[in-house]
């Protein structure tokens, strides 16, 4: 299905839609990898969430990629999904799927960065494809300018 199945957006709707994750799904497929985006994702609590990743995710997918951008924000929160216990049952789900955290802000949510197995901070557009490149082999060394 999908190389790479990314999650996040606002936690209210009255100021708008977050375009970070469709640019990266863009510049994903520009470097043949495919991606799914989860937007919204705040309305739904860790076991519903677990339970829409088994729809998307299979083989394939490599790395779960989780934006954090906005929850700094005094207006927004850590989504409801986002719990240890989502963490628990994803590990135990798909053990092979590496977590990605990401935002263009702080990173604040301990419960976020103590479960990632890699974080990316700021524009992930270039970083992002190639943490991909190196968790699939295309490259050896993962040095990002």
């Amino acid at each position: 299905m999908y190389d790479a199945v990314l999650v996040g957006g606002m936690i209210d709707d009255n100021h708008g839609r977050v375009i970070s994750l469709y640019r990266l799904r863009t510049e994903l497929e520009k470097h043949n990898y495919s991606a799914k985006v989860i937007d919204w994702a705040h309305s739904v609590n860790d076991q519903e969430m677990i339970n829409l990743l088994g729809y998307v995710i299979d083989k394939q997918t490599k790395i779960l990629g989780i934006s954090t951008s906005w929850w700094f924000h005094k207006h927004f929160q850590t989504p409801p999904w986002l719990t240890t216990n989502f963490f628990q049952m994803f590990r135990n789900t798909w053990p092979d799927i590496k977590i990605v955290i990401g935002a263009s802000g702080p990173i604040i949510d301990n419960r976020v960065k103590l479960q990632a197995d890699y974080w990316v901070t700021g524009f992930a557009d270039r970083s992002l494809v190639a943490l991909l490149d190196y968790i699939t082999g295309r490259i050896n060394d993962l040095e990002i300018e």
